[in-house]
């Protein structure tokens, strides 16, 4: 596996890192990076979410974007199928999230994302060093700011 910086114009399908989250911020979930933004914290990636995977709770420090390409998504109480897409703003919190069924989406951060316990402490940061460091043990290599 071979990862390039975002300054890359082109990248195939073999060069972009596919890996399974932690359990702390998903269960069933594996990230497809396109890009990642150091100074920042934003990445850009492609989502796969078995059916009945799961977010555990989390809160934007950034806005995002997202498009469901394949699937659905359990979106604040109601369900978003494949072709909708929408914006979420720094400070938007989210309880767990599940995908109904298989799901491939799109999905563009402009910052971290802090992950949450029940008590709603804080578990992880999933940013472009939690990426890149991920990167990097996949290389056999850690990564360092």
């Amino acid at each position: 596996m071979k990862f390039r910086s975002a300054t890359d114009m082109h990248l195939t399908k073999s060069d972009k890192p596919v890996f399974e989250f932690g359990p702390s911020m998903a269960n069933g979930v594996e990230i497809e990076i396109i890009s990642t933004d150091s100074s920042t914290g934003g990445f850009s990636c492609i989502l796969h979410g078995k059916k009945n995977a799961t977010f555990e709770p989390h809160l934007h420090l950034a806005g995002c974007e997202y498009l469901i390409l394949s699937g659905a998504l359990n979106y604040r109480d109601e369900v978003a199928p494949a072709g909708d897409s929408g914006y979420e703003s720094y400070g938007s919190l989210h309880e767990k999230t599940v995908f109904p069924e298989d799901t491939e989406m799109l999905f563009i951060t402009h910052g971290p994302i802090l992950f949450l316990d029940e008590n709603n402490e804080p578990t992880e940061i999933l940013d472009s060093r939690w990426i890149e460091n991920r990167i990097g043990q996949e290389q056999g290599q850690l990564q360092t700011a």
